[in-house]
């Protein structure tokens, strides 16, 4: 399997650029200003999310769609939030091979990193 953390940068990467928001229509939308010289024109549809009551979104759309810019526009810096604690805890363990409490935080790293990959498996 890829590296899980490669993976995501990767999927990021070839996202739509810019940072992503919402808007009251059900859509999440991209600003980029090297797309145009006008402000108003600077806009990309990323995602629709079609959780109406009428023209306007409902409650649980705008949740939806908060979340995923929010996921979006976060991802980066958790990404690498990710890779300094690895960094730091291999780095630890180099000093305490025999630790119990770092054996235990080990296993548990572990799980949650084979269910990151089995999360990104197609």
């Amino acid at each position: 399997m890829t590296n899980p953390i490669a993976k995501l940068r990767s999927l990021h990467e070839a996202a739509t650029t810019g940072e992503w928001f919402f808007d009251s229509y059900s859509r999440v939308l991209s600003r980029d200003d090297t797309l145009s010289d006008d402000p108003d024109e600077c806009f990309t549809d990323v995602a629709y999310c079609p959780i109406t009551s009428g023209d306007t979104g409902t409650k649980q759309g705008q949740n939806d769609l908060q979340a995923i810019a929010a996921t979006h526009n976060a991802l980066p810096a958790l990404l690498d939030y990710v890779e300094a604690l690895e960094v730091a805890m291999r780095d630890h363990d180099i000093g305490h091979p025999d630790c119990p409490d770092c054996e235990d935080n080990r296993e548990t790293l572990d799980q949650d990193r084979a269910a990151l990959e089995a999360a990104l498996e197609e």
